[in-house]
């Protein structure tokens, strides 16, 4: 993935791989800025949201500045965007967070062992698919009849949230119904034709990793879910969050919302400057 950074500290610019089509343009380079502490806080109270795909859109919506010509960009523009976008978006917020290496524990999946794995990748390494050639609708010929589809947004992931690892058939479907211009009139074989097309034409995030345990010898596949994986680091980090306000707010006498309004990488700039302090007054006084 191409992501260039800015040279200030707030904003990053990225491709998207699939864009957003406005009356027959389509507009594919995007504009973020980073997350504030509030952002953060909000975003990681996973209680607060009915569903991880709603905390994502959230989290886009903050993040999102411009979509070429289109600014400002609103939650429902944040919504329309492509699975494929959405995560290409959380990959380069999480490098610009907390970096591109990805380092994590699995366990192995066979029950005679469920050994801890080691799991260690960069998320530049990821291929992403080239979707230049992508229009907003398609059409497959089925049975001789044509049938005009989209591909899945961000809004049918919020709509299929609460069936997604219980129901997924039927999670399916509602994705499905949501995609496809006339749904109902499709019989069950061109329903599975046609979401085998939908999977061919939208590939997705290549996110599948070759594991192998070295305890029991067993080798695996590993799906590794972006929107998971951030959404986890973001919540587990708010502990982390108010202990860096205290420590500005002790040291500097700002207020909680001046520290939770700054951007993360200012943030750390002044926790950076403020523990080399402490470290030459510690010398200083050995």
């Amino acid at each position: 993935m191409n992501v260039s950074r800015s040279p200030d500290l707030s904003g990053m610019t990225m491709r998207l791989p699939v864009g957003v089509w406005v009356e027959g343009v389509r507009y594919r380079e995007a504009s973020l800025r980073a997350l504030s502490g509030s952002d953060e806080e909000t975003i990681g109270d996973a209680s607060s949201w009915p569903s991880p795909a709603a905390r994502v859109t959230a989290l886009l919506t903050a993040a999102v500045m411009r979509i070429g010509a289109l600014a400002p960009i609103d939650v429902e523009q944040i919504r329309a965007l492509t699975v494929l976008d959405r995560d290409a978006v959380l990959i380069a917020l999480r490098q610009r967070l907390f970096g591109d290496r990805i380092q994590s524990t699995i366990i192995c999946p066979n029950a005679e062992c469920g050994k801890p794995i080691d799991l260690d990748f960069r998320l530049s390494d990821l291929p992403v698919p080239d979707r230049s050639g992508d229009t907003r609708r398609y059409e497959f010929t089925i049975d001789g009849r044509s049938v005009a589809y989209r591909l899945p947004d961000g809004g049918d992931q919020e709509a299929a949230a609460g069936l997604v690892g219980t129901a997924v058939d039927q999670a399916e479907q509602i994705i499905l119904r949501r995609c496809v211009e006339n749904f109902d009139e499709l019989s069950a074989d061109q329903v599975a034709a046609l979401h085998a097309e939908m999977a061919r034409r939208d590939p997705q995030l290549d996110d599948e990793f070759d594991a192998h345990c070295p305890e029991c010898g067993r080798d695996f596949g590993v799906h590794f879910d972006i929107q998971d994986f951030l959404l986890r680091e973001i919540s587990g980090t708010r502990l982390q969050l108010y202990r860096q306000v205290h420590t500005l707010a002790w040291y500097y006498h700002w207020s909680e919302a001046e520290i939770l309004a700054m951007p993360f990488q200012k943030r750390h700039i002044y926790l950076d400057l403020l523990s080399d302090l402490v470290s030459e007054i510690a010398e200083a006084r050995a």
